[in-house]
């Protein structure tokens, strides 16, 4: 199942709203929906409403209600929402200030083009799909139950490292064979810090490994059809296992 992308436009003008809501939309590369808002208080009751990936925010610098600061942390208390770059358009020519007070990603200065505005937001999709399959090494220890069908066994594996894109699983080597490249499992992942999360994976890369231990086996998996309670609650388990992260831990 493919999850939704969605994009948040904020600007207190119906006529920029409407510009920048239109030009986005014309991109595929970008969302499969945009979210359209006069003010942060406006947008968090559409944002409560939205299921999916937050995926951007282009926002007007000055908007009524809310601090854009204010608005940026009750995002980032969600998973589904968090960590989502913010892009301010302003009047001013020159405002690093604003980027450090409200920790926005960018500035795109008014008047600005379409062009422009689709190659900002582009270029920090790639940027995000970088970040997002980045791998961290969790914090607490991990297992995972992983089943390859009904009449195959479950085998017992730890999560060396962890991405939201992706887990790479160390197993002791079975007796018999413990899956093939492009096949489908179910894994059930168990952490000290978290309830249970169900997930789902294509085998993509399987290689033995030899430690003092004896002989083990790591599998490589890319999740695949993750339902929106299992990808929120991998997103969570992955901001509170990674000390890098700072929305974790603010």
């Amino acid at each position: 199942m493919n999850e939704t992308r969605f994009a948040l436009v904020m600007d207190a003008s119906p006529a920029v709203r409407n510009f920048v809501s239109s030009v986005l939309r014309q991109d595929d590369r970008i969302a499969n929906e945009i979210v359209v808002a006069e003010s942060p208080d406006h947008a968090l009751s559409l944002l409560a409403q939205m299921s999916g990936r937050l995926q951007f925010i282009v926002s007007d610098s000055d908007l009524p209600g809310m601090p854009l600061p204010e608005f940026m942390a009750r995002i980032n208390q969600a998973p589904q929402l968090a960590g989502a770059p913010i892009f301010l358009l302003t009047d001013e020519a020159e405002n690093h200030n604003l980027i450090k007070v409200t920790g926005a990603d960018a500035i795109l200065q008014k008047p600005f083009t379409p062009e422009q505005l689709v190659a900002l937001v582009v270029n920090s999709a790639q940027v995000m799909e970088r970040r997002r399959a980045q791998r961290v090494v969790p914090l607490v220890c991990c297992e995972v139950n992983l089943g390859f069908g009904n009449e195959a066994p479950i085998y017992s594996a730890a999560i060396i490292n962890i991405s939201e894109s992706g887990m790479l699983l160390r197993s002791p080597l079975p007796v018999r064979g413990i899956g093939h490249v492009y096949d489908m499992a179910s894994l059930s992942m168990f952490a000290e810090n978290c309830a249970p999360i169900k997930l789902h994976g294509q085998v993509v890369r399987i290689e033995a490994e030899t430690r003092s231990g004896g002989q083990f086996v790591r599998i490589a998996f890319k999740f695949e059809g993750l339902d929106q309670a299992s990808d929120q609650a991998l997103r969570n388990f992955i901001l509170l296992n990674n000390p890098t992260d700072e929305r974790a831990h603010s």
